[in-house]
């Protein structure tokens, strides 16, 4: 005796899945090995590179027109700040190998006088 389809509804179901499935496949395949395909995806591929370069341009000319540092801006002077500190840390180093003061640098001696307070009275 056949099972009739409205015995087994979830083979019925699972049958035209399987067939709907294997019909985007083939399409798809179809779609994706195409040349036309390939270029419109190669272009859309490199617009959001093309809005990231346009938009720090823009960002560039707008933080020089306020008078603001640009991230290039921050980033090179992070660079020089870390090779202040390198060339300080070696500065450092030499002199604590050369037996040079044991204490930092506190400034320049304080000399000068205060003026003397003029008589009340």
């Amino acid at each position: 005796m056949a099972k009739s389809p409205f015995q087994d509804p979830i083979a019925l179901w699972r049958d035209m899945l399987d067939k709907w499935e294997k019909q985007v496949n083939e399409t798809g395949n179809k779609v994706m090995g195409s040349e036309q395909f390939s270029g419109v995806m190669g272009k859309a591929s490199t617009l959001p590179l093309q809005m990231q370069k346009l938009t720090g341009e823009f960002m560039a000319k707008y933080l020089s027109a306020m008078n603001l540092p640009s991230r290039d801006d921050i980033v090179a002077l992070g660079e020089r700040l870390g090779a202040i500190e390198d060339k300080l840390h070696r500065i450092g180093a030499a002199l604590d190998a050369k037996g040079g003061p044991a204490q930092p640098f506190a400034g320049p001696p304080r000399t000068r006088k205060p003026a003397p307070k003029a008589p009340q009275g």
